[in-house]
């Protein structure tokens, strides 16, 4: 099959345009070369969504490959805050304690 008629046609077409296609097509190639050699990061650092656009850009979205590990957030200081002030108030909160010793439960046994 003769395909001297495309590349008739890209070089029919403005230098511009040649240079846009050219860098695309060597783009893609670089980006999913990185992609394809690097270990996934996690998916909720700045590093994972770069490495997201990266995958689309080198048409690589969605292939099998391992999944980063997501990284817990840290907890602000107004939590931290919120969660000691809770547990102070439930210590200070008084509580019922039953001042009568428990019934004990003595079953007998038949013997009929």
């Amino acid at each position: 099959m003769d395909t001297t008629w495309f590349v008739e046609l890209f070089l029919r077409l403005p230098a511009a345009m040649q240079d846009i296609i050219m860098l695309v097509l060597i783009g893609s190639f670089l980006v999913s070369h990185i992609v394809s050699t690097t270990a996934t990061p996690a998916p909720n650092t700045t590093w994972g969504r770069i490495y997201h656009g990266l995958e689309v850009f080198a048409g690589l979205y969605g292939r099998a490959k391992e999944i980063g590990i997501p990284v817990p957030e840290k907890p602000t200081i107004d939590d931290l805050l919120k969660e000691v002030s809770a547990l102070k108030a439930a210590l200070a909160a008084p509580q019922a304690v039953s001042t009568t010793a428990p019934t004990p439960i003595i079953h007998e046994a038949s013997n009929a």
